[in-house]
């Protein structure tokens, strides 16, 4: 018969609580990095955002997870992530189908030296390219102000949309302005991508109330003589030119090289508007003002030096009392020529009528 004091008994209960203490706890590390692993190994395939730097990190865990070394040491698994590195191969940027790639870790322990390898873990996996990020727009700017009766193309103010999958990217722009009246209107610039990922950036147009007409400068019938006499053609430096080849007066008229639309909306060759040489002038001088033109130093197209001729106020652009000639384009600027110093003229202008 075998005889047990009561103090060996109070001991053997002791030694096994503290080793089902140290087993449940284990136990539990375990349970808890597979409940950690279980995402990782049921992904049968490993999603990567597609762009300049793909992020394969998420490759280095599921070469790792089920290695041997990490069931009985979990904490290493980890640190082994930081230092280890990651080189793909067969893979193929192009495609956005799954591919099996080969995948090589390559873990490092730390030292004073630097990095020092240990060895390498080669896996087949599954990947797929996604694209989950929205086009970026950039805009010269947000906001732009106009005023009445002048217009802009807001296509203007697009700099660029990029997108990190490569691919073909559908741009609209959606737009209802009416330059006519005043107020703030929105033009949306949409970019949907290949994977249907959508943006919008939005250009505030602020169209401002035309300023009411000041009383003219001139009264009708007075002759002043212009501080500088120049010429223009339509491709001049502050002359916005359209894709089909013509640009835009201040008071709206159609303009090219060697055509004027008339106000019937028919192109005539020439450089006259309704018979009329065209010329920019101050807003001292309303907008389609007619003009009478003497001793003046330009000869072509009909204009002789020094014969009278008649103009229509077409254009702005320039300050004071100065008068500035259509003369078709500044590659052939000397269609009219023009005689001695534009600042110093014996031109005479006179106010025949008023314009609007």
């Amino acid at each position: 018969m075998i005889t047990v004091k009561r103090y060996q008994i109070f001991y053997i209960f002791l030694m096994m609580f503290v080793l089902a203490g140290i087993i449940i706890s284990k136990i539990n590390v375990k349970a808890e990095e597979i409940v950690s692993r279980r995402s990782i190994e049921s992904m049968d395939v490993a999603y990567i955002e597609i762009g300049d730097n793909p992020d394969f990190s998420q490759l280095k865990e599921m070469v790792l997870f089920d290695d041997v070394r990490y069931i009985a040491h979990p904490e290493a698994l980890s640190r082994d992530l930081d230092l280890s590195e990651v080189v793909i191969s067969n893979i193929d940027y192009t495609t956005y189908s799954i591919q099996d790639v080969g995948v090589e870790v390559i873990r490092y322990n730390p030292s004073k030296l630097g990095k020092v390898e240990i060895d390498q873990v080669n896996k087949e996996l599954k990947i797929q390219f996604i694209d989950t990020i929205a086009p970026e727009i950039t805009l010269k700017k947000n906001s732009v102000s106009v005023i009445e009766g002048e217009s802009i193309n807001v296509e203007d103010y697009l700099l660029d949309v990029s997108d990190n999958s490569y691919l073909d990217v559908d741009l609209q722009i959606v737009e209802d302005i009416d330059f006519e009246t005043p107020g703030t209107y929105q033009a949306n610039f949409i970019a949907k991508d290949s994977f249907d990922n959508e943006s919008i950036e939005t250009l505030s147009v602020i169209v401002k109330e035309k300023p009411k007409p000041k009383p003219p400068q001139f009264a009708l019938g007075s002759v002043y003589s212009p501080s500088r006499v120049t010429r223009y053609g339509f491709d001049c430096a502050g002359c916005r030119v359209s894709s089909d080849g013509y640009s835009k007066t201040a008071g709206g008229i159609l303009i090219s090289g060697d055509k004027v639309r008339q106000a019937s909306g028919e192109w005539q060759s020439g450089l006259t508007y309704g018979g009329y040489h065209i010329v920019a002038t101050s807003r001292s001088i309303p907008m389609f003002s007619i003009l009478k033109i003497s001793d003046h130093p330009f000869s072509g197209q009909g204009i002789t030096a020094g014969q009278p001729f008649y103009a229509i106020v077409g254009d702005r652009g320039v300050g004071g009392t100065s008068l500035d000639l259509f003369v078709g384009t500044q590659s052939n600027i000397n269609a009219i020529t023009q005689r001695g110093n534009p600042s110093r003229s014996n031109t005479k202008v006179e106010i025949v009528r008023f314009g609007r």
